[in-house]
């Protein structure tokens, strides 16, 4: 068997085509004016990271107030937990409006506020409690 002779590809170009000298300044000069003829755009400057973090919670809130002002004004989108809205009675002229002197609440640990609106006149009353099991 034969060994194969290894040939070296840059040797074989470089002999049967010299590469011709030139010198450097020669192709500076040349490149230079190449390079003027091609109009070249200045670099884009990228955000920086604190920047696009701005820009993302500045459109997830103005997102979020979309969504809740839409939901302002379609009341099928309530599930079934709707808030009661009544016209405050206008405030008498010689005292409180309504005054509550006890409250009476039959839940297991139950938490009663009472809040008196001096200005308007009105009082409003929560009552908060843990869910209730079924007891028989």
């Amino acid at each position: 068997m034969k060994p194969t002779r290894r040939l070296d590809l840059g040797e074989l170009l470089r002999a049967t085509a010299p590469v011709p000298v030139r010198p450097a300044a020669d192709f500076w000069e040349d490149f230079r004016a190449r390079a003027a003829l091609v109009p070249q755009a200045e670099p884009a400057r990228a955000p920086s990271p604190a920047t696009r973090w701005l820009v993302a919670t500045a459109a997830l809130a103005a997102i979020m107030m979309l969504v809740f002002a839409v939901a302002q004004f379609h009341p099928e989108a309530d599930s079934g937990n709707a808030l009661a809205v009544a016209a405050l009675p206008s405030p008498l002229h010689d005292g409180p409006l309504s005054r509550i002197e006890d409250v009476q609440v039959f839940l297991d640990n139950a938490n009663v506020t009472i809040i008196e609106d001096s200005e308007n006149g009105g009082t409003v009353v929560f009552v908060e409690a843990a869910p209730q099991l079924n007891r028989t």
